[in-house]
């Protein structure tokens, strides 16, 4: 026989709001902890916009008064509490781990002024270490002296590529007695964020080509023809793309720009530079695949060893356990770099 349960069912926790109800008291917490803290300190007011309220914090303004070192510390932990968990973000283009050896390293060095390049001599040389490995990864010519530098990350390492490239391209049409006043750059669609930044930072127009299922969601070289022109100041070719990874092909990208050069014949701006972003791809690509695999798919030259690309970067911190705050760019010659 069947049985009714007329028992009421259980009251199941709302989880997710209860989330919110801790996060709330718990910056509730640290304003009560605050506001208790310049009540005991300061037995005063602070005037907060058109009214003074005894005793209340403002977080906008400095205080008449410190606080215990303890105190401010644990202030400021509270609410960073409140960010994300970095190992649970999927999403991360950094690495959210680090071992306790770098950590180390990292409190021995975090006092030193990395612009005080005499002080520090040391510092430089390991960055000159890093800079040689890279030039050898991406093939450079020794002879060529290539040149490069830390930054922040790919972020900014894309925006040092881009402008010396812009500069170059103000130079070459100066000495032609040519206007300067309308630069562009070429890149698919499919690039991250930063390399249209760079185009607004420092005014030079974006020539987005959009990518298709017919273009495998990259770069199509033989679109090129309908946005190069001699205000072109160079090519973002991407080798690693934000949402599929692809490789665009430095070689087929650089053999349809010989060909409107070679059109143009009148063009003060002929040899237009290719930039490499290896933001994602400049760890990978020299060791994840082999010689004979790039030769297969037409990508044997994507570095420094094709004589169109002057600039690559790449990020630091995607790659070997490095902390947030690092990225490389590198030119394949010094004289590519102007003062």
């Amino acid at each position: 026989m069947l049985h009714r349960n007329n028992s009421k069912p259980k009251k199941f926790e709302n989880i997710a709001g209860q989330a919110v109800h801790d996060l709330a008291g718990l910056q509730l917490l640290s304003n009560n902890v605050q506001k208790s803290a310049i009540q005991k300190n300061h037995r005063g007011t602070t005037k907060m916009g058109d009214t003074e309220s005894e005793g209340m914090a403002n977080k906008y303004s400095v205080p008449k008064k410190g606080l215990p070192a303890d105190l401010s510390y644990q202030l400021i932990h509270n609410e960073l509490t409140l960010d994300g968990n970095p190992h649970l973000n999927l999403a991360s283009f950094v690495n959210t781990f680090t071992t306790n050896q770098a950590r180390k390293l990292i409190d021995e060095n975090l006092t030193k002024n990395l612009a005080d390049n005499d002080e520090y001599p040391q510092l430089i040389e390991l960055t000159q270490r890093c800079i040689s490995m890279l030039a050898q990864l991406w093939h450079a010519d020794p002879d060529e002296e290539p040149i490069g530098c830390a930054t922040t990350g790919s972020s900014e390492a894309i925006m040092l590529g881009g402008l010396a490239m812009k500069k170059r391209w103000e130079h070459r049409m100066k000495d032609a007695g040519k206007d300067i006043s309308k630069p562009n750059i070429i890149m698919s669609s499919a690039c991250q964020v930063a390399l249209e930044k760079f185009t607004r930072y420092f005014e030079v127009e974006c020539r987005l080509i959009p990518v298709s299922h017919k273009s495998h969601h990259m770069l199509d070289p033989e679109s090129l023809w309908d946005y190069v022109d001699e205000n072109t100041i160079g090519c973002f070719v991407i080798l690693g793309t934000t949402y599929t990874g692809h490789l665009e092909n430095v070689e087929k990208v650089s053999d349809v720009l010989s060909k409107i050069e070679a059109e143009h014949p009148d063009w003060s701006n002929i040899d237009i530079p290719i930039h490499a972003d290896g933001a994602s791809g400049g760890f990978i690509i020299p060791f994840g695949f082999e010689k004979e695999h790039m030769k297969a798919y037409g990508l044997e030259r994507w570095g420094f060893n094709h004589p169109r690309v002057v600039s690559m970067n790449t990020s630091g911190h995607k790659f070997g356990l490095t902390t947030p705050g690092l990225g490389w760019v590198l030119w394949s010659r010094r004289v590519l770099v102007g003062q």
